[in-house]
């Protein structure tokens, strides 16, 4: 049944708003807060390095009206609704995603006051005062599918955040900037804020006449370097300095493709002590590397020393809160190496003469992963700053000049005739073109994610199920007559051992299996080497061919 849609008061229990619990728990606020409330009625771009209280200052410019915060991953959303939710201690942030549901199961087993069905229909309904959310979920009214006048009409009396824009594709960013137009033609309003800022994007926003204040910076002051880079033209990784600083400090190897990490972690693994993460691990793997992984790189100033190695692809760009002592990265788009550098000396002073974070020219990935042309326009920019101390101060800023040299029309005019700022170009143009109701709901989900997407069990872990007798027990376990509830929580089980792959068409033949466990449960049986030890955490996860 539709319900009705109830708008809730933005004041919690006590009285108070998200904004006015924030004031009460620091009373004194920092420059970009203030910034942030006194431009409370503005469109802005706000451009500051993490953990310097963004999260915050956003929620001071929503102050009392109804607001909506996206972020790009799912384990980012995550900790803000819980940093929302349990720091700030606002009781009436919701949260959607498309998890969403059993994070409400938990918390309804944790405490019997909420009713989880329930709040996740509300999530849907878009009627909390303050949604955590990613940007398919709430953008997808781009689409003009059937029923997006609802969203549209809601968002325009709100205020939306966005979080980290570097982080998306090109066709997402189409979206947002198209529904950025849409949403404030009809008086929404919105804040960009970012740890990085294309000045491409802000051309574009003023081309499809969107009304802003910025991109303002703000630099911590206590933090005016944190890296030195070194850059290797046509190179591929020094593994010898990798094992040698590995076997000292705590270091982090990027690569670009899964295929390219393994093969580190393999050239590494016999040498020194070494971890690898990606996106390729079941998710119960998954998370508990994401877990391991904070524990042995947390950024806290009290943290143990224990030296090793950690090789990961862009998995580890946003959302953890890590720090490593040296970074090294295959060559990647400048606004991907900027975050890459900021899991490396993440609130640490640095101003030795030796580099903290090497950049290694190897082509990986490029041309799949990654479009020539950025690659190319990035590898001018760190050629000019290679072996060079960067300044991150309002005097100085280094960081934005490369991410400049690439993506500033009158710094590199070649971006404007690149396939990146076309594509962008085309896909906003498609999406104003675009008639109302000629896609269903469930088609703009899937455009949205623009992801040929399955999900899979690798077979050596469907093996382990079957013998176990697991598999038959969530068998019949589904079969029973249970609450909606249970039936979740099992299932929820079940895509423990489950990943997605996405680009999958070429390897069709290695699908055994499809809808297994239970009918339509779209999983399939995948006949590949999956290695994973759940005791050291070790092993290279589904092996990239």
């Amino acid at each position: 049944a539709m319900m009705d849609v109830i708008e809730e008061d933005v004041k919690d229990i006590d009285g108070l708003s998200a904004a006015e619990k924030i004031k009460r728990l620091y009373p004194s606020l920092r420059d970009m807060q203030i910034y942030m409330i006194q431009n409370k009625n503005k469109n802005v771009i706000l451009v500051a390095s993490t953990g310097t209280g963004k999260t915050e200052a956003a929620v001071l410019w929503i102050e009392d009206e109804k607001g909506f915060y996206t972020l790009p991953l799912q384990i980012a959303i995550n900790s803000t609704y819980s940093r929302i939710k349990n720091k700030i201690k606002y009781s009436k942030v919701r949260l959607l995603h498309s998890n969403a549901l059993s994070t409400y199961i938990k918390e309804e087993k944790d405490n019997g006051d909420i009713d989880a069905q329930e709040e996740y229909q509300k999530a849907k309904l878009f009627s909390a005062p303050l949604t955590v959310c990613t940007v398919d979920q709430l953008f997808k009214f781009v689409f003009k599918y059937n029923g997006f006048e609802h969203l549209l009409a809601t968002l325009a009396y709100s205020k939306v955040v966005i979080d980290e824009i570097q982080m998306y594709s090109p066709d997402i960013v189409a979206s947002l900037i198209y529904g950025l137009k849409l949403i404030t033609d009809f008086g929404g309003k919105f804040a960009i804020v970012t740890a990085t800022f294309p000045p491409i994007l802000g051309d574009l926003m003023r081309k499809y006449r969107i009304p802003f204040e910025g991109p303002v910076f703000f630099h911590n002051p206590d933090l005016p370097t944190r890296h030195r880079i070194k850059f290797f033209k046509d190179k591929d990784f020094d593994y010898k300095l990798i094992v040698d600083l590995g076997s000292k400090y705590k270091v982090v190897v990027f690569t670009n493709t899964v295929k390219k990490a393994q093969e580190v972690y393999n050239e590494l693994k016999e040498k020194a002590n070494t971890w690898i993460i990606h996106s390729k691990y079941i998710r119960k793997h998954r998370r508990m590397l994401e877990e391991k992984i904070l524990e042995f790189a947390p950024n806290k100033k009290d943290r143990d020393t224990t030296p090793g190695i950690w090789v990961s692809t862009q998995v580890l760009e946003a959302s953890l809160d890590l720090d490593f002592d040296f970074g090294f990265s295959s060559l990647s788009s400048i606004e991907s190496l900027l975050q890459r550098e900021g899991r490396d000396r993440r609130n640490r002073l640095y101003n030795e003469e030796e580099p903290n974070f090497y950049i290694y020219d190897n082509k990986d990935g490029i041309g799949t992963i990654i479009d020539p042309q950025i690659y190319y326009f990035s590898l001018h920019a760190v050629e000019k700053y290679d072996g060079k101390l960067l300044y991150e101060t309002d005097a100085q800023d280094d960081k934005q000049a490369m991410i400049e040299m690439v993506y500033d029309k009158n710094k590199n005019p070649k971006i404007l005739s690149s396939d990146y700022f076309k594509n962008i170009i085309k896909m906003i143009d498609g999406l104003s073109n675009l008639t109302p109701y000629d896609l269903s709901h469930k088609e703009v989900i899937k455009q949205f994610r623009n992801i040929d997407s399955i999900t899979i069990m690798p077979k050596p872990i469907y093996t382990k199920l079957l013998k176990s007798g697991k598999i038959k027990e969530w068998e019949d376990n589904l079969k029973q007559n249970i609450p909606l509830n249970e039936k979740q929580l099992i299932i929820d089980e079940i895509n423990e051992y489950t990943l997605n792959l996405s680009h999958w068409r070429t390897k069709e033949h290695l699908i055994k299996q499809r809808d297994i466990i239970y009918p339509n449960s779209g999983i399939m049986v995948w006949d590949c080497e999956y290695d994973f030890d759940e005791k050291t955490l070790k092993g290279i996860g589904l092996k990239d061919y």
